[in-house]
């Protein structure tokens, strides 16, 4: 159960309470190893800021105390007041979120050899944006921004520059 002090927004104090049974749930969740650092933070958050806990930490304490920042302990509580204790201790991924690269396998090797080409006519090397407009032109990709060809170079540690930029060394290919 959570309840709230004052009705001005700005000044508003949450106050944590928790029932025996929301308590042994957080005390099992912080002994299980499979149990998310995210969500052992939100625990020990709320068991210090339990009305009933005799303890009357503020929460720059229990910030200070569990290695979080001010702001992760006033969002944990405010979770807690606005969504619940269920909510509180879930972590939710944006299902829109897609975090695999768009440039797999053959198209990744074909950029690759793409790359390491001749640069277009009127042109000394080639920019990325050269590179993906010429592999979408190809039909090597779909259209994509100019990051995710980048990203899929770098996987594949293919640079565009054809000398030592002094950033990191590049490894010398033993002839055969």
């Amino acid at each position: 159960m959570a309840r709230t002090g004052s009705n001005n927004k700005r000044n508003q104090k949450y106050e944590v309470v928790l029932n025996d049974e929301q308590i042994s749930f957080l005390k099992a969740l912080l002994s299980m190893n499979e149990t998310t650092l995210t969500i052992k933070k939100r625990a020990l958050i709320l068991l210090a800021l339990h009305k009933d806990s005799g303890k009357n930490l503020t929460h720059r304490q229990i910030a200070e105390s569990l290695d979080v920042s001010i702001s992760t302990v006033h969002c944990t509580v405010k979770r807690f007041v606005d969504l619940g204790f269920d909510e509180c201790i879930t972590i939710h991924r944006n299902p829109r979120q897609n975090n695999v690269c768009k440039i797999q396998g053959d198209q990744q090797a074909r950029l690759v050899r793409l790359a390491c080409s001749a640069a277009p006519q009127g042109h000394s090397s080639w920019s990325l944006q050269l590179l993906r407009d010429k592999a979408v032109e190809l039909k090597i990709i779909e259209p994509v921004a100019v990051e995710t060809v980048r990203s899929a170079l770098k996987k594949m540690n293919c640079s565009l520059t054809k000398t030592n930029t002094g950033a990191s060394p590049q490894s010398k290919m033993q002839s055969s």
